[in-house]
């Protein structure tokens, strides 16, 4: 029997993904720069799950920072693009293309992370 191989689209995770999806930037360094990024000019992206839900326990995801640059490109990622992981959860729920997050946020919330962009 032949099988048919499955090819998922891989968008990379960009910028223009957290804003849409509505991430918070969290900014680097010690304060902010003249370029409204971190004295030192990294940042990352964190996103609650839900995404609506805002206390201090809530679990969350959170991307690589942007001056992990040679991590990145020993994955293949290039530069302005992003992986994710659930937070302090060594590596779980790694994903690495707007598809793998959107399965991987459904499967924990029950809902598409596009959803809800007003709250």
């Amino acid at each position: 029997m032949r099988k048919k191989e499955v090819k998922l689209p891989m968008t990379p995770i960009t910028e223009a993904t957290f804003i849409r999806q509505g991430w918070i930037k969290i900014v680097g360094g010690d304060g902010i720069g003249e370029d409204g990024e971190g004295e030192d000019g990294h940042y990352y992206w964190t996103l609650a799950i839900p995404k609506y839900r805002n206390d201090e326990f809530s679990p969350q995801l959170i991307s690589n920072s942007t001056d992990e640059q040679l991590m990145l490109k020993e994955i293949g990622l290039k530069k302005g693009q992003f992986f994710i992981e659930m937070m302090d959860m060594d590596g779980l729920g790694w994903c690495g293309s707007e598809e793998e997050l959107d399965v991987l946020y459904s499967a924990l919330c029950g809902e598409d992370i596009e959803e809800n962009l007003e709250n």
